[in-house]
C-alpha cells in the first residue's frame, strides 16, 4: 500500500491524518504523565520524542492550551481546573 493510500484510508477511518492522530496521542499521554506521574517535565519531554523541554512545552501548550507546569499543578489541586480544550472535545480514538 502506498503512503498516500494509507493516509487516505487512515483519515477515513480515524477522522484525522496519521501525523495529527499521532501528535494528539503523544500529547494526551504526556498530559496524563504530567497529571498522574512523578517524572520530571524534561523526562516526559524526552519520552515524548522532544530534544528539549522548550520544544516540548511549545508543542504541549499548542495542543492542550496549557503549559506543562500548569497541567502538572492541576494534579495537586493548586489551581482551578482548565476550561475544556480541543483535545477534550475531540472524537475518542
Amino acid at each position: 500500500m502506498s503512503r498516500t493510500a494509507f493516509a487516505t484510508r487512515f483519515k477515513q477511518t480515524a477522522g484525522r491524518p496519521p501525523l495529527t492522530y499521532l501528535n494528539e496521542l503523544c500529547m494526551k499521554l504526556a498530559d496524563q504523565a504530567l497529571r498522574t506521574g512523578t517524572d520530571s517535565i524534561s523526562k516526559i519531554a524526552a519520552a515524548s520524542g522532544y530534544g528539549s523541554v522548550s520544544a516540548f512545552s511549545t508543542a504541549f501548550k499548542r495542543a492542550t492550551g496549557l503549559a506543562p507546569r500548569t497541567a502538572r499543578s492541576h494534579r495537586t489541586g493548586h489551581t482551578a481546573p482548565a476550561a475544556p480544550t480541543a483535545m477534550d472535545t475531540a472524537q475518542p480514538w
